[in-house]
């Protein structure tokens, strides 16, 4: 409890980040009541917003918080934080004025709020922070999934809703079956009560695994991923760049610090669990994206398999986390620049199903690179990101399998590897359609030069990664 005295004490300038961006989010809605105020300025605003976050974030001695809700990791957390803004940063662009109707302050202020939930949720050293900044995280989802504001989005955002609630509550749940076996509601006091071993087996085990429950529903991790491809087929391209990314690193990297350090025991049974749940998520987002045709529903199964993906690269992380923060940055980047590329298409030619892209690749060659790099980042082939990080994930399985001699491990990897062929299928079928087939017709539509300057550059850095990968660890910058 923080007496007046702590609350002097307490170190709130190392708060700046979380601090600028609720700070943000009133200031956006505040000034989205006058008429005055344009788009334009609040998109702005935003930036600077999730700027200043971002470049704070990277500042000596950012990461070192004090008090006990809020626990910072040293250059780790440091480093995932930077990605989590950076994406924020880097999705922007996609968010247009004519896709937000006239509810443009309100978007604004929930995206923002949905990256200050996601920062909050992987600091939080506390069960009741934790859980109101993912709910923070979850609530804000939960509008943003209905700004088509039509019936499809109604029944999706319902959904999702309803989904989001069993995560609480078995979040919730899991969490007073900690209580009640440890008594303590800090995770460090918990972990260190857990790795004694001397509390009864039952109760935390049962509370852990409602934890993670709660948290693989975040990641879109089976078996909690049924709501996904209805969300993603009735949101707008924007929210779905939002949703693939910054819930999925949150998610991560919370599992990551249980991994490390509460819930995830030297004998191996919850690796061999979560492995084998990495399995089954990847079957289940690879094998039904092989017979979509709607690019949403497509992409919403692809989510899915990048969640087992995900977390098998959060299972070997622990010893050295960069694998798992390449991973997020090439997934997040090469999903940003296809949901740009799609958005793009749909906006100017209504490109909703694979054969609408017939013959466009010609006419429009640069967002038909730039998507046909995306997918193939995604799936993992070189000389992209992608493939860095399939092979980061890959050789850190191989390693696992090879000092454990743990089959559970070496059956992932071949897992891992059959299904990155199985998507390569799917992934493929889009960038076919633009350049192998025929059949384009219509108005020639100019894309502008700042649409330009977004695609090839996002194109290089996926190939700049290819080439250098160890850039994204900025060493220099977090000594």
């Amino acid at each position: 409890m923080m007496t007046p005295q702590t609350m002097q004490s307490f170190p709130y300038s190392n708060l700046l980040p979380e601090i600028i961006l609720g700070s943000g989010i009133i200031l956006i809605l505040i000034l989205g009541l006058f008429d005055r105020v344009r788009y334009g300025h609040l998109k702005l605003l935003t930036s600077v917003i999730v700027f200043g976050s971002f470049v704070y974030t990277l500042l000596p001695n950012s990461n070192s918080y004090g008090g006990s809700l809020l626990l910072a990791d040293g250059k780790n957390l440091l480093m995932f934080k930077a990605i989590l803004s950076a994406v924020a940063l880097l999705i922007l662009p996609i968010i247009r004025r004519d896709q937000v109707s006239k509810n443009q302050s309100e978007f604004l202020s929930l995206f923002l709020s949905l990256l200050l939930g996601a920062q909050l949720a992987f600091t939080a050293n506390q069960m009741a922070l934790l859980l109101l900044a993912t709910e923070l995280m979850a609530i804000s989802a939960y509008v943003l999934t209905l700004f088509l504001f039509n019936q499809q989005s109604a029944e999706a955002g319902l959904k999702y809703f309803i989904y989001g609630s069993v995560g609480t509550g078995l979040m919730l749940f899991g969490f007073s079956l900690i209580y009640a076996a440890t008594g303590a509601t800090h995770w460090n006091q918990i972990g260190q009560l857990l790795q004694q071993g001397n509390l009864d087996g039952g109760l935390p085990a049962a509370g852990v695994i409602m934890m993670t429950g709660g948290v693989l529903l975040k990641l879109g991790a089976a078996p909690f991923h049924l709501w996904i491809p209805d969300v993603y087929a009735a949101s707008r391209f924007s929210v779905l760049a939002i949703f693939s990314t910054l819930p999925k690193i949150a998610a991560s990297v919370l599992l990551l610090r249980w991994y490390g350090g509460l819930a995830f025991s030297a004998d191996g049974q919850w690796m061999a669990i979560l492995m084998i749940v990495a399995m089954v998520t990847l079957v289940a987002g690879n094998f039904p994206a092989l017979l979509q045709k709607n690019v949403r529903r497509l992409m919403g199964y692809s989510s899915i398999a990048q969640g087992g993906f995900i977390l098998l690269a959060v299972l070997i992380s622990n010893a050295q986390p960069f694998s798992l923060a390449f991973y997020l940055a090439a997934m997040s980047l090469s999903n940003i620049l296809v949901f740009y590329c799609l958005n793009w298409f749909a906006r100017s030619h209504g490109a909703i199903d694979s054969k609408d892209f017939n013959g466009l690749g010609r006419k429009y060659f640069i967002p038909s690179l730039g998507l046909t790099v995306g997918l193939l980042s995604l799936t993992g082939l070189p000389p992209l990101a992608g493939f860095s990080a399939k092979v980061f994930l890959f050789s850190g399985l191989w390693f696992a399998a090879d000092a454990t001699g743990s089959q559970i491990q070496f059956s992932a990897l071949i897992f891992g590897l059959l299904n990155t062929v199985v998507a390569l299928f799917y992934y493929i079928r889009i960038p076919r359609s633009l350049f192998l087939e025929g059949g384009a017709s219509g108005r020639n539509i100019q894309l502008s030069w700042s649409e330009k300057l977004f695609i090839l550059s996002l194109t290089l850095v996926l190939i700049a990664f290819f080439i250098a990968p160890a850039a994204i660890h900025l060493p220099d910058f977090l000594n």
